[in-house]
């Protein structure tokens, strides 16, 4: 390594120290008003109002100080799954900051989505022999135990005794509540999370025969050579779990990729869907002077049945009331892009069909060719439910209008329309739970 080198190297860590060592971890009014978002002036238009702000930020202070009793927590059903959200920004704000804190410190972020995947398809696409291990953690959130968690904490040199008291009072009032593990839905639940599953993760990374791990929440896809036992190296995975936590046998399964090399590559070894995308793997065959595999991106099975349902919704709500400009409108939505605005970030965000699955292959993905066909279906047909009455409301030019929106089509061409939040917010009302 050369001098100069050395020098950045040793300035760059004084620097991260001394950036450290200047970072505010106290849970004063002055720190805590860092964490208030743009977000929450459109929430609470009076916040800026200096007056009420000065409360907020006393209210916040004191609550760090003298801890969550009667926390306030509203509860809401998500596909039979309970999820949280703060019902005071005081309170907010103290479990941001500690949120805060526990990243400064640690570093813990969540993974890219898109970079997993770019490195997956790459790997996927080599000519070597490899087993896929698809792993999913049962009941993520509520199987946590806030007991490691405190352990954790507490052999860590580096966290604030300030932080700690306010972790201990947030998991007392957990305890309190009935709520098990970590309560879905908050952000410090999700930094929390990947606190404690640090070592689990440097430790999969590490067993022998394992070239690529990447996890997504509760979510996990390892490549192995193909001479790792594949009993013993998901026995080897699961016992290497956090207290509390285990895997889920009927999401977990391990894939081998190693057959017979052919001429074609049309036969399929294997699939498996990560990450809301559906990866078919071919037979190895060589290209030139190397063997490679092709790899299908699509959407997965389980995303093309959710926007399925999202297009009966907005068919049934029509026949509802009969109001047409909002049912294209939905169409628009469901098959086309658009942009949402980031307040926090203070950035335009897109999302859509295409921003959502940027990856799939289109040109031979099937997914997209589902959708268009189901929704032809579903506008042409006269037998079922919904598609007897809407026979009877739609007129022939309004179907027309309606077949014209392509997934497909939205998908290469990036189709893009505009909303604003108001009508967003009510167009996605009749599929808000899907």
């Amino acid at each position: 390594m050369s001098y100069s080198r050395r020098l950045q190297e040793r300035f760059g860590i004084l620097a991260g120290r001394k950036a450290l060592n200047m970072y505010d971890f106290s849970f004063s009014a002055n720190s805590l008003s860092r964490e208030i978002l743009a977000s929450d002036f459109i929430a609470m238009p009076n916040l800026a109002q200096s007056d009420i702000r000065s409360q907020i930020l006393a209210a916040a202070e004191n609550k760090a100080d003298a801890g969550f009793n009667g926390l306030a927590l509203e509860t809401y059903n998500l596909r039979g799954r309970a999820l949280y959200q703060h019902m005071t920004l005081p309170q907010d704000l103290v479990l941001r900051k500690l949120a805060r804190n526990l990243r400064i410190l640690t570093k813990v972020k969540q993974s890219n989505r898109d970079e997993i995947v770019k490195g997956l398809i790459s790997l996927l696409r080599e000519g070597e022999d490899y087993i896929i291990f698809k792993f999913d953690i049962k009941d993520f959130y509520p199987s946590i135990s806030r007991d490691f968690i405190d352990q954790t904490l507490t052999t860590d040199s580096r966290f604030p005794a300030a932080s700690y008291s306010v972790w201990r009072s947030f998991s007392a009032e957990m305890q309190a509540k009935g709520i098990r593990g970590l309560p879905p839905g908050l952000s410090i639940s999700a930094t929390l999370s990947e606190y404690i599953l640090r070592d689990f993760d440097k430790k999969i990374l590490n067993l022998p025969g394992v070239y690529f791990y990447a996890r997504y929440v509760d979510d996990m896809v390892i490549l192995t050579t193909k001479a790792v036992d594949r009993p013993a190296f998901t026995s080897c995975v699961s016992s290497s779990l956090p207290s509390g936590l285990q895997l889920n046998p009927q999401k977990s399964r391990s894939l081998p990729i190693q057959r017979t090399t052919r001429a074609n590559p049309a036969p399929v070894d294997g699939e498996f869907d990560f990450l809301g995308y559906k990866f078919t793997i071919s037979q190895k065959h060589r290209n030139e002077n190397r063997y490679v595999r092709n790899v299908t991106v699509d959407i997965a099975s389980k995303k093309v049945s959710k926007i399925k349902t999202k297009v009966a919704l907005s068919l049934s709500s029509y026949t509802r009331d009969l109001d047409f400009a909002s049912l294209e409108d939905r169409f628009k939505v469901i098959t086309g892009n658009y942009h949402v605005y980031d307040y926090d970030k203070n950035m335009r965000r897109n999302v859509g069909i295409f921003y959502n699955y940027r990856l799939v292959d289109s040109s031979n993905a099937q997914g997209l060719h589902e959708l268009d066909a189901f929704t032809s279906k579903m506008l042409l047909s006269r037998s079922g439910r919904i598609c007897s009455r809407l026979s009877s409301s739609l007129s022939k030019d309004q179907r027309k209008r309606l077949l014209k929106y392509s997934f497909r089509s939205s998908f290469q061409f990036k189709t893009h329309y505009h909303f604003n939040a108001n009508e967003l917010t009510q167009l996605v009302r009749c599929w808000k739970y899907v």
